[in-house]
């Protein structure tokens, strides 16, 4: 008797704009306004979408009724961030 088990689908990440190698995104965001950049791919994406800093997937949350919906009742499992490389050089 054998146990097999079905591969379970890979996580759907919500849309965002197609990464380019290496750098993700990053030419996407502009150094001196990554707030108004990242308020401008959500006018495009939606309030959820992805960018991909470098190689790191990020979920975006933009707008207040988007992080509430994300934050209610799941703030623990959403608390932690991992280090952006990126970021602590700028």
């Amino acid at each position: 008797r054998t146990c097999t088990r079905t591969p379970s689908p890979a996580p759907r990440w919500p849309p965002g704009p197609r990464p380019l190698p290496l750098i993700g995104n990053l030419h996407l965001l502009r150094v001196s306004q990554q707030d108004r950049s990242l308020m401008e791919l959500s006018e495009r994406y939606g309030p959820v979408f992805t960018v991909h800093l470098g190689c790191q997937k990020t979920v975006v949350l933009a707008g207040y009724e988007a992080v509430r919906d994300a934050l209610v009742g799941t703030g623990p499992q959403l608390a932690d961030r991992p280090p952006i490389a990126i970021f602590q050089l700028i």
